[in-house]
């Protein structure tokens, strides 16, 4: 599908994508995705205020350690982002079970 000619203003969204949620396939736009909304458009979402996709990937962000052993961290953890196809941040995780 096209979208052409079209601008999103004051919409919200509970989850991602304030003018545009997109599951499998990416909607082709007249001047690209990013003319959909204007900077000060005024559009809200948990994620993607503007536009959003499903979950894509999943990002490594940093180690947590605990203390050192001869001069070597020893890790205790990790933390993950789950980004969508425009890099938001759809979750943050740092322990236990994340549902994609």
């Amino acid at each position: 599908s096209r979208l052409a000619e079209n601008t999103f203003v004051h919409s919200s969204a509970g989850r991602g994508g304030g003018a545009l949620f997109w599951m499998m396939k990416e909607p082709a736009v007249n001047g690209g995705i990013h003319m959909l909304c204007a900077i000060d458009s005024g559009n809200t979402a948990a994620f993607g205020s503007c536009y959003s996709s499903n979950a894509e990937s999943i990002q490594f962000t940093r180690l947590f350690t605990r203390v050192q052993h001869l001069g070597l961290p020893i890790t205790s953890g990790f933390e993950i982002d789950v980004v969508d196809h425009y890099g938001n941040t759809l979750v943050t995780e740092n322990g236990g079970l994340i549902s994609l």
